[in-house]
């Protein structure tokens, strides 16, 4: 009997493990890249490297110091572009919304990214940008 247990106790753990993931869908979040950007204001390029970047939406995460992004621009693997609508504030460990790509999955090339230091803080942030497939 205790065979048996054991073997229903782990069939347990993987549907509830499986039942609690992230509704993400096709393979979860894949972290596309990050930078460690200085402070005052400036401009700064996230490169995605290679691999299958097939994208419905995108994240933002800040950690390490306060920050606010802007003029957010995504390039795509056909040369067309996509901005955002939006100014992002972070407070340090905040992620964005889930922001939405045009159209169906899309091959992301490049996200390109105005930023400035917010509140007295000072020190470095690091951007990480999670592509959702």
């Amino acid at each position: 009997m205790r065979p048996l247990k054991a073997l229903l106790s782990i069939a347990v753990v993987a549907v509830a493990v499986v039942a609690c993931a992230p509704a993400y869908g096709g393979g979860g979040p894949t972290v596309l890249g990050q930078r460690t950007v200085a402070f005052g204001a400036d401009y700064d390029v996230i490169r995605v490297g290679p691999g299958d970047r097939r994208f419905r939406a995108v994240r933002f995460h800040v950690s390490d110091s306060p920050m606010e992004m802007f003029d957010v621009r995504i390039r795509f693997g056909d040369g067309s572009s996509f901005s955002p609508s939006t100014r992002l504030r972070f407070e340090e460990g905040a992620w964005t919304r889930r922001i939405d790509l045009p159209g169906r999955t899309r091959v992301i090339r490049t996200i390109e990214f105005r930023y400035r230091s917010i509140g007295p803080r000072s020190g470095r942030a690091r951007v990480q940008a999670v592509g959702i497939r």
